[in-house]
């Protein structure tokens, strides 16, 4: 995926070529988040080494870096968490869901 620093001028450029094409027509812009792991509370030891391209944080933290991609000019995120079994997948998303999904409206 795109690297988050180039986001911004890639989106730029879109906007400028639907200006263009499409006379400013509205534009979607999503894009792929970095993997995500949610601890419980901010700066909290997940516990176990995650790889350095997992985005780690309680979840105001999460939320902030997600709400950077809003601020960039995307309108539709794709999330994953990084997780080590099936349970720990219904974990995160429950916490995703619970913790950090009401902090991006």
């Amino acid at each position: 995926g795109t690297p988050r620093e180039h986001l911004p001028r890639q989106i730029a450029q879109l906007k400028e070529m639907r200006q263009d094409l499409r006379n400013g027509a509205s534009l979607d812009s999503g894009t792929i988040a970095e993997p995500l792991y949610v601890t419980a509370s901010n700066d909290q030891d997940p516990g176990w080494e995650v790889p350095g391209n997992v985005l780690v944080g309680g979840p105001e933290q999460i939320a902030e870096s997600l709400g950077e991609l809003v601020d960039m000019g995307v309108n539709h995120l794709q999330i994953h968490f990084r997780v080590r079994s099936s349970q720990e997948f219904i974990e995160q998303t429950h916490r995703f869901g619970e913790l950090v999904a009401p902090l991006l409206n």
